[in-house]
């Protein structure tokens, strides 16, 4: 199953829409405007909010915690490097792998299996992705995990 994430250009805040492959939207990622970090909450297509990214600001790299249905799921932070970009995710198996960087990355569990590709679309107005999932159980987890990197990368870059 693929999902496609395109960012909401003209707007306060970070705005996402997620969509399917036949373009019914399937999530919606609103940002808080007036907030200290980041923060990212995520509404299903009948408005219910299902999972929820929040910035923790006193760490030496970018922390983010992903609540998935109000309980904590995973902490995603950024590791320090120098030339590239990593990640550690604690809470589940998964790991990254792949070009970060570029944002063409695969999300791997522990037994090497791919459970979601993650590749950015360049020359696009906004960032615009596309996700495949092999492990449909995993969706929103995935998601989460992709804004928390997008939002680190992003931060990285302003700064």
């Amino acid at each position: 199953m693929k999902l496609f994430m395109k960012q909401k250009v003209f707007s306060f805040g970070d705005k996402f829409d997620i969509r399917d492959e036949t373009g019914n939207s399937k999530y919606r990622v609103q940002g808080e405007v007036f907030s200290f970090g980041k923060k990212l909450h995520v509404y299903d297509a009948y408005n219910q909010e299902v999972a929820y990214v929040e910035q923790k600001l006193l760490s030496w790299m970018p922390k983010y915690e992903l609540y998935i249905h109000g309980a904590l799921r995973a902490t995603i932070k950024k590791k320090i490097t120098f030339f590239s970009h990593d990640f550690q995710i604690e809470g589940t198996d998964l790991r990254v792998d792949g070009d970060l960087f570029a944002h063409d990355f695969r999300l791997v569990n522990g037994q090497g299996q791919a459970v979601m590709a993650l590749s950015k679309a360049f020359l696009s107005w906004g960032d615009s992705y596309q996700m495949e999932f092999y492990d449909s159980g995993l969706e929103l987890l995935c998601i989460g995990i992709n804004l928390c990197i997008d939002a680190a990368i992003h931060d990285g870059q302003n700064h």
